[in-house]
């Protein structure tokens, strides 16, 4: 029996997933952060310690490939090498992609339409006739308009934020 292994390798924690070919979860694996432009070293190792845990996991099958949606891989542009380094490490042939690009293409199971994340970071994803477009999501050093960090350090920059001093009692 064969499987694949999708991994959503995002800046606070990695979620590493093998499918069989009837897309039936067989199991499922977390790591530690997996933002290739923060930690390209510490990614690459969690990204291996994931894939390695399912594979042990389903030891009597054969995975026949991966797809890795990877933060900071789009700004790092580097998503062919990594590739590459894994299907050399792993032997599994491997496919890496931003993990906007990923939620996307999940999302929407294919089809047209629009992703926005506004978290701790942001990016605008969408995808119209084939065509990809992409707003944001270049990390705090390059803009990251929307993010949560921005709103932040504009608020403490404009002097607008003040430490709660006592509880209020709303009426």
């Amino acid at each position: 029996m064969t499987y694949q292994i999708g991994i959503d390798s995002g800046g606070t924690h990695i979620v590493a997933t093998a499918w069989d070919d009837s897309g039936n979860q067989l199991a499922q694996t977390t790591a530690g952060p997996g933002n290739i432009l923060l930690d390209g070293p510490g990614t690459m190792r969690n990204l291996q310690r994931v894939i390695k845990h399912l594979a042990a996991d389903l030891s009597d099958q054969h995975c026949t490939q991966i797809l890795a949606g990877i933060a900071g891989v789009a700004t790092t542009g580097n998503g062919a090498s990594v590739a590459a380094q894994l299907e050399k490490d792993l032997g599994i042939p491997t496919a890496v992609i931003n993990d906007a690009e990923l939620a996307l293409l999940n999302g929407l199971e294919g089809a047209d339409g629009t992703l926005v994340i506004a978290g701790t970071g942001s990016i605008t994803y969408g995808r119209q006739n084939g065509q990809f477009l992409r707003v944001g999501g270049w990390g705090q050093l390059l803009g990251d308009t929307g993010s949560a960090y921005q709103i932040f350090a504009l608020a403490m920059k404009k002097k607008r934020w003040r430490p709660m001093t006592a509880a209020r009692a709303v009426p």
